[in-house]
């Protein structure tokens, strides 16, 4: 039969363990690296994915106000052979603004000198995302970067396309499930590879405290407890990424927060580990006294014994050399007897 002590800790056991029971850290640590490195693949997907359901919020939002400019304000859009035709309503380019930078659709020009002609606000900076004729323009403090639409297309294998076709494409489901699942994975590679420099940044702390505090535990102890240790802080995260989404607030040293939380946490279970290791220790002086003690005890009863046997031994060499002469003096008494008459 399986020991209790053996069975593995599910994932949700090991969360609320890790948020309320720093004491189950060193019993978490003991299953491995590997069973560590797959708790928290495992958190960091959940993170991942209400991130980005809260990203798909906004991705909504994003295109449903596409469709109604493109309704609105845009009346012709074609691409064919490489070329690209968007012809907007009122006859004038397309400026939109995006933060500091700007998007400029201009499909009747081949160059950025000819979309400056209409655009002299952007000849001080030089920069923003270019719409040409036949390719899209990169520009970052005077360097170009140009795409060609063919080359861009081709890897989706697109020739051609208007605009009833892009706003079939944006009312598809399939733009959010391939939204969904390239968000998912690249915000789960992202932060699971920062949360890693963080457990080990972390660790090395939890190694240096070992140290302060003259206990002896294994790197790989530490290191798996400090994944457990971050638990509180990526939840944390999560709550403060996915708000920040709806509302904008800022937390001035949140990064500081996180670590400090993640270190308090390890820190704790430290303490613990070292207070379960003192009580281990009286447990074992208090054992080894009892045993001496018994032992002692032991070797007083085996001397009391002796001491018996020995005192019996000799009261009974005294008995019998008393019973020996008792019986020899009536015999030399008969002897004296006999001795007179025959005189």
């Amino acid at each position: 039969m399986e020991n209790k002590n053996d069975i593995k800790l599910g994932f949700f056991t090991k969360l609320w363990y890790s948020i309320t029971k720093f004491e189950k850290y060193p019993k978490m640590a003991s299953e491995g690296v590997r069973r560590a490195i797959s708790y928290l693949m495992k958190l960091m997907m959940i993170f991942s994915i209400i991130v980005v359901l809260g990203l798909m919020y906004n991705f909504n939002i994003i295109l449903n106000e596409c469709k109604e400019y493109l309704n609105e304000n845009i009346s012709i859009i074609n691409y064919e052979k490489g070329e690209l035709n968007i012809e907007p309503k009122d006859g004038k380019n397309i400026i939109i603004d995006i933060g500091d930078e700007k998007v400029i659709i201009d499909t009747n020009a081949n160059t950025i000198e000819d979309v400056k002609e209409y655009d002299n606000t952007n000849k001080s900076n030089n920069t923003g995302i270019f719409l040409l004729k036949n390719k899209l323009v990169l520009c970052t403090e005077g360097v170009e970067q140009g795409y060609s639409y063919i080359n861009i297309l081709n890897g989706i294998k697109t020739t051609s396309f208007n605009k009833e076709n892009v706003i079939n494409y944006l009312n598809d489901y399939k733009i959010y499930l391939s939204f969904f699942i390239i968000m998912v994975l690249l915000t789960f590679l992202a932060y699971l590879i920062a949360t890693i420099v963080d457990v080990l940044v972390l660790s090395i702390f939890g190694l240096l405290t070992t140290i302060l505090l003259r206990i002896k535990i294994r790197y790989r102890a530490i290191f798996n407890m400090s994944i457990y240790s971050l638990s509180i802080s990526i939840l944390l995260k999560m709550i403060y990424v996915t708000l920040n989404m709806f509302i904008d607030f800022k937390i001035k040293y949140f990064n500081f927060m996180y670590s400090a939380i993640g270190y308090i946490c390890l820190v704790a279970s430290i303490f613990m580990l070292k207070s379960d290791i003192i009580k281990q220790q009286m447990e074992l002086i208090r054992i080894a006294n009892e045993e001496k003690q018994k032992q002692e005890e032991k070797e007083k009863e085996k001397e009391r014994q002796k001491q018996e046997e020995k005192e019996k031994k000799e009261n009974a060499d005294k008995k019998n050399k008393k019973d020996k002469k008792e019986k020899k003096e009536p015999e030399v008494e008969e002897n004296d007897k006999q001795q007179g008459q025959e005189a």
